[in-house]
């Protein structure tokens, strides 16, 4: 399938689970259970979206652009993101959640009609025509687990962006309660931090790419901004000024900027085009399931122990992460854009893909 379509399909299908919830809010007829049920079907979304994403920009552009393409990426996701964070925090309460819900809806919308101007793909993958279904997923998702786990930098950086990743998300569960209990500030609170998180992530996605292009550090920031992410979380629930939270929060966002970069260019740098859909489902999939479980761990911490329990409980993933990801400055790379594909790798392909290379 193309991969444009697949994009504007599964934006079109979240925005209109959005859309139904914000009708039903419009309405006064909405119940916890609408909300439960609409942010499954938005996770489902975003773990095929994605993966979906990181192929089409290898398609795009030629090897050496990869780098300032997926910072350009990074960078305008976290733009998003500072939008959603920071002006619903300000706004929810004079919109409620029907016109906080509207406005998510209607930037789906936006998505699709933005994604209909994109060209096609230079370096399409094509091959046979192969039926849609569950056996076929199967079979793709299990090739690949056996690329990844063949490959101990794939690994590596899987593990560290699955681990970043869920604590990422799960960030979610401690700033509300952060903005109203330590901070006492409320929405604005939750708004303030939002935009410090995504301001820092904007910034670093930038200087990053600039950087990885030009050669200088290469995955050493990955491990330093994963490390100084884990030290800001450690420390922030000891503080009640809102300008320190912020200003915490906008380092943690740098972390994220700047790891999401290295660990994405560098993994579009070593996996094959034929198997990086593939690759980013496996390590997908890993971090939705890490995130369940952390999410589950650090609210149930927050509840019965301490809000700063939680805290520290992600600053210890933002730390295995970091060390995890100084071990990948010591793995040689393999050079995968450059040199045909290993044997064992072109097993994992269908003959007409591995030819292509």
């Amino acid at each position: 399938l193309d991969r444009r379509h697949t994009t504007m399909a599964l934006d079109a299908l979240r925005g209109l689970c959005v859309a139904v919830v914000a009708v039903l809010a419009f309405a006064e007829r909405v119940e916890v259970w609408h909300i439960y049920a609409m942010g499954i079907m938005l996770g489902l979304g975003a773990f095929m979206f994605w993966p979906n994403m990181a192929a089409l920009t290898q398609e795009l552009v030629e090897s050496e652009d990869v780098v300032p393409l997926n910072a350009l990426v990074m960078g305008t996701a976290q733009g998003g993101w500072m939008i959603a964070g920071a002006v619903v925090g300000f706004l929810y309460q004079r919109i409620g959640l029907a016109g906080t819900l509207a406005m998510d809806a209607a930037t789906y919308v936006i998505s699709v009609f933005l994604m209909l101007s994109l060209r096609r793909g230079k370096r399409l993958v094509h091959s046979e025509s192969v039926p849609l279904s569950i056996g076929q997923f199967n079979r793709d998702f299990v090739a690949g687990l056996r690329y990844v786990a063949s490959q101990m930098r794939v690994l590596i950086l899987g593990a560290v962006s699955a681990l970043f990743t869920a604590a990422m998300m799960s960030q979610n569960v401690v700033t509300a309660p952060f903005s109203k209990k330590i901070l006492h500030a409320g929405a604005a609170g939750f708004g303030f931090c939002n935009a410090g998180w995504s301001l820092g992530a904007i910034t670093s996605s930038a200087l990053t790419g600039t950087l990885l292009r030009q050669g200088s550090g290469h995955l050493s920031f990955l491990a330093v901004s994963l490390i100084l992410a884990a030290a800001a979380c450690g420390v922030l629930p000891h503080f009640g000024i809102v300008a320190v939270g912020v200003a915490l929060y906008f380092v943690m966002g740098a972390g994220r900027g700047m790891a999401g970069v290295s660990v994405s260019s560098s993994l579009m740098h070593e996996v094959p085009k034929q198997l990086m859909g593939r690759t980013q489902n496996v390590i997908n999939f890993s971090s939705i399931v890490f995130q369940l479980a952390l999410t589950m761990a650090v609210g149930w911490l927050c509840e019965h122990i301490s809000l700063a329990m939680g805290f520290y409980v992600l600053a210890s993933v933002y730390l295995v992460a970091g060390l995890l990801a100084t071990i990948v400055t010591r793995i040689p790379a393999s050079g995968t854009k450059l040199e045909p594909p290993s044997a064992e790798t072109e097993a994992l392909m269908p003959r007409s893909k591995a030819a292509e290379l």
